[in-house]
């Protein structure tokens, strides 16, 4: 029927316009050639834009179902989010994944490693740090999958914004996360603070650290930060009495 519609469309507008504009034959035949060839043109278009639409669509569930990943959360985090998020994914994810740290803040930098498992963002190794940055190695199989099926469009904002959260609650200052590189099956996150500057008192008092089920021995775990410092450093200044 659409394309019935077309041609009776294009033979309609060469007979208003012999009638208005007195074409003669030969310039009649050239305009109804016109239309003609542009009708066909955009059906094949059309044809080759659907089959390709199905082919990229079967390509894309058969990664995902048999990815590590999983066809339900990499449809959400690679297909439903970025159609919703649109050009600002990248940077949106990345407050997203603050919220979410917000959810499970942890005490030790061994339980983020334990939690960022858990949550299927991938596998962190703690590569360098210093009393001002810290550089995370976020690879194994899900991240690896992901660069592999997007390779340069694969974003790692919601990672990014999870790590800095996270850090923000054990340091108690300011933290600011950033892709730092990419490999063929991990990123480079890299994590900068200001000791100086203390993070926001409010959000600060709401990290009550979890305790992760399955999560490694304390002997196995990094012991720069210990459980529920950072919230009885908050509870100490809060109960400080005044001076009257």
């Amino acid at each position: 029927m659409g394309r019935l519609s077309i041609s009776a469309t294009s033979l309609l507008i060469a007979k208003y316009l012999k009638l208005n504009y007195r074409f003669n034959n030969q310039n009649l035949q050239v305009l109804k050639l016109t239309l003609l060839s542009e009708l066909i043109l955009s059906i094949i278009i059309s044809d080759w834009e659907k089959e390709r639409t199905i082919t990229m669509s079967q390509k894309l569930y058969d990664e995902l179902i048999n990815s590590p990943q999983g066809l339900i959360n990499g449809t959400l985090r690679d297909v439903i989010l970025p159609a919703i998020l649109g050009k600002e994914t990248d940077e949106l994810l990345y407050w997203i994944g603050k919220d979410l740290a917000r959810q499970y803040p942890v005490a030790s930098r061994g339980e983020l490693v334990t939690l960022t498992h858990q949550l299927g963002l991938g596998d962190l190794t703690l590569e360098k740090h210093s009393s001002t940055s810290q550089l995370w190695r976020l690879g194994g199989p899900i991240v690896a999958g992901r660069i592999k099926k997007d390779d340069e469009e694969t974003t790692f904002g919601l990672e990014c914004g999870f790590l800095a959260q996270e850090i923000e609650f054990q340091l108690g200052t300011v933290v600011e996360a950033k892709l730092n590189d990419r490999h063929h099956d991990a990123v480079d996150i890299l994590l900068e603070n200001d000791p100086q500057t203390d993070s926001n008192s409010e959000r600060a008092e709401l990290a009550t650290f979890i305790h992760l089920q399955n999560a490694s021995s304390s002997a196995d775990q990094p012991q720069d930060v210990k459980p529920g410092r950072h919230l009885r450093k908050r509870r100490a200044k809060k109960q400080k009495p005044r001076n009257d």
